[in-house]
């Protein structure tokens, strides 16, 4: 029988030293318009992140997070970005909710594949709203809806794929300028058997605005952007 057939629960699986190895790419641009004019800037990110499940405690996992590599790309050129080479760890329990315990900012592309599984049975159409695992230190707390949509093979995993659709509001900022709002949309291919997430794909705009001087012109920043996280290895760490 096909996955999501029949309600069933969801919850995330741990085991001390399982390793999950995960590649991020973002592709998009940001565009920034001044009273001299427009000028538009690519933006090409890839990252290597390393997840290791060190315990398992009473059901919840203390996970280190390693970003081995973390590039940003302009033509055939490359440099590291200050992500590269850092260390977080958190707790997780296995419907998914995380505290932080090194670090607070998830890494890119990591806010979709966070789901906070509720208690309930879900079947086909179901969804539920939870606060997007964003920077506890971010002006606005965005809100992310999901909705189970269908089943889905990817490689050798059986998968529930769920909708997600992440909106955060608009804001004015200490210093003058403006948030206008922002919304990601994309899917999470989460596989029950592993009991993790094995792919994201999301795409996100959101813009800004920001005084440039005492006559009232402001910069207005669009920057729109297609992230997809994937898990390339899962097993024993080495």
């Amino acid at each position: 029988m096909a996955a999501n057939e029949q309600p069933m629960s969801f919850s995330y699986r741990f085991f001390p030293g399982q390793q999950m190895i995960y590649r991020v790419k973002v592709d998009g641009l940001i565009q920034v318009e001044t009273p001299q004019g427009t000028s538009v800037n690519p933006i090409k990110i890839e990252m290597e992140i390393w997840q290791t499940i060190r315990e398992v405690v009473d059901g919840k996992a203390r996970i280190d997070i390693f970003v081995k590599s973390a590039r940003a790309f302009s033509g055939s050129e490359s440099t590291a970005l200050p992500e590269e080479g850092s260390h977080s760890s958190l707790i997780m329990n296995t419907r998914g909710s995380v505290t932080y315990e090194l670090g607070s900012t998830p890494v890119q592309g990591s806010e979709f594949a966070q789901m906070t599984f509720p208690d309930q049975l879900l079947q086909l159409g179901d969804s539920w709203e939870q606060d997007a695992n964003t920077s506890p230190n971010a002006p606005v707390k965005a809100k992310t809806l999901y909705t189970l949509l269908r089943s889905e093979s990817i490689g050798q995993h059986l998968c529930s794929v769920f909708h997600a659709q992440m909106a955060m509001p608009s804001v004015t900022t200490q210093t003058g300028g403006s948030a206008h709002g922002g919304t990601s949309i994309g899917e999470v291919w989460f596989a029950p058997e592993l009991g993790q997430v094995v792919q994201t794909i999301a795409t996100s705009n959101f813009s800004f605005s920001i005084p440039i001087s005492e006559m009232g012109a402001t910069a207005k920043t669009s920057t729109r952007l297609r992230t997809e996280m994937k898990l390339l290895k899962s097993g024993k760490s080495q």
